[in-house]
């Protein structure tokens, strides 16, 4: 016969719960001060030092935040963060190589909606950006250019984070946020290997200046064409 075990909570691992559950509620939101360690106490009918273990916890979670004299904050929801800090366990040489068909597939998905629902505000950032972009690849294939690789990397995976961002899908964005360190990784290792690699980067500029522009004009049907164009030329 299989058997079952029944996690045991502590009376600490309830307040955890319970002070979570406020939170995901909105009952206490992003920014808020929550009740001071004794009011939580009375609240829940448990001894201050239960309250205060329970607070420590979700503080080393990066849900609390703990401000000496202040008081305690609950802290805004930032998957980025929470992945990059895992990434050392997961970025292998298989995640690495899987991401660019991760991120092809999820930039596929995504291009049509953020043409479709972007706002002023993000078609002039991706703009910026696309410009950021552009400038960074002329000064990459000067000589010494070689030492610009690690910002042409990160400045083409904050593209394509930000045109996930623009879909207005939280999914997306998380799911993109997952891929963002392997990712990075694979366009400096491949431009570190080949100078031919580097010389793809101002055609992806390109691209990425006209991409820019069809997500500022909502049209999506042109926005995908050029994705597709791109992901041809960067997988050459």
């Amino acid at each position: 016969m299989q058997q079952y075990k029944i996690k045991k909570l502590s009376t600490a691992d309830l307040v955890c719960e319970k002070i979570q559950d406020f939170i995901v509620d909105k009952t206490w939101a992003a920014g808020m001060r929550i009740p001071s360690e004794n009011e939580l106490a009375q609240q829940f009918g448990v001894n201050r030092l239960t309250v205060r273990i329970a607070i420590q916890r979700l503080y080393a979670r990066g849900i609390l935040d703990i401000r000496v004299g202040d008081g305690t904050y609950v802290c805004a929801f930032a998957l980025d963060e929470q992945i990059s800090d895992l990434s050392k366990f997961y970025v292998t040489e298989e995640t690495v190589e899987n991401s660019g068909e991760y991120c092809a597939l999820l930039l596929t998905g995504c291009v049509g909606l953020a043409a479709e629902r972007r706002t002023e505000e993000e078609a002039d950032s991706l703009k910026t950006l696309c410009g950021a972009f552009c400038e960074a690849c002329g000064k990459a294939e000067a000589p010494g250019g070689a030492s610009l690789l690690a910002e042409l990397a990160e400045l083409f995976t904050e593209l394509c984070g930000m045109l996930c961002a623009m879909s207005h899908n939280d999914l997306i964005s998380y799911a993109f946020s997952l891929a963002r360190m392997p990712l990075k990784e694979k366009i400096l290792q491949a431009a570190s290997a080949s100078k031919e690699a580097v010389r793809v980067f101002p055609l992806a500029a390109r691209s990425w200046k006209a991409l820019g522009e069809a997500v500022s004009c909502k049209n999506a049907e042109r926005a995908s064409v050029v994705l597709r164009e791109m992901m041809e030329i960067c997988a050459k």
